[in-house]
């Protein structure tokens, strides 16, 4: 909060809030007295090298859908984020997105993360209505997919990731010798990759 009150002095309400990891910081300032434009520099922390932008609080219409997203293409770090960019716009304002990599390395996992805002407003032209987001996304509009998890989304399988399916009744299985041990076998491709998967 100093660091705020020392680049943005004219701002007269600071109040420090906290929603389990994020933590936020709701700012009050009047247009004709915002003479450093916060909006547009944002707020600097030179210890961390790191720069926040604001944005305008949402309206009681806004519908925020925090996602978490798996199995995306394994991608240099910035052509990852465009493209998924590009693959998720079509379901929502895109208000956050990130990828995960590994804190040492850097590496980027083939997972990360999207915050959108799914309600479509009113009297939009047809061309802009969102699509009903859904578990597997196509990547770029290719046959290539991803996965998306948020809350109270319906059942999917975990095996095909279709949705609506129990898993029980979509497990490809092979008893050997009438025994009880069960393994399933999985085959995925990924970029060209081909993966084989047994859990027993």
């Amino acid at each position: 909060m100093i660091l705020l009150k020392e680049q943005h002095p004219n701002v007269y309400v600071c109040v420090p809030l906290s929603d389990d990891p994020r933590r936020y910081l709701v700012a009050y300032i009047e247009k004709e007295n915002d003479n450093n434009d916060i909006m547009n520099s944002g707020l600097i922390f030179p210890d961390a090298n790191l720069k926040l932008y604001s944005f305008p609080s949402l309206n009681d219409s806004t519908k925020v859908v925090d996602i978490e997203i798996s199995h995306l293409p394994l991608l240099p770090k910035k052509e990852a984020l465009e493209d998924l960019q590009g693959s998720l716009q079509v379901f929502g304002e895109i208000m956050d997105l990130g990828i995960a990599t590994e804190p040492a390395t850097g590496f980027f996992m083939g997972a990360g993360y999207a915050v959108l805002n799914i309600q479509q407003e009113v009297n939009v032209a047809e061309r802009k209505i969102f699509q009903a987001l859904s578990h597997q996304i196509s990547w770029c509009q290719s046959n290539e997919f991803f996965h998306a998890t948020w809350n109270n989304m319906s059942t999917w399988c975990r095996y095909c990731h279709k949705e609506g399916v129990l898993t029980r009744r979509n497990k490809k299985t092979l008893k050997f010798n009438e025994t009880e041990k069960v393994i399933f076998l999985f085959n995925i491709v990924i970029s060209g990759i081909y993966i084989l998967f047994m859990e027993a």
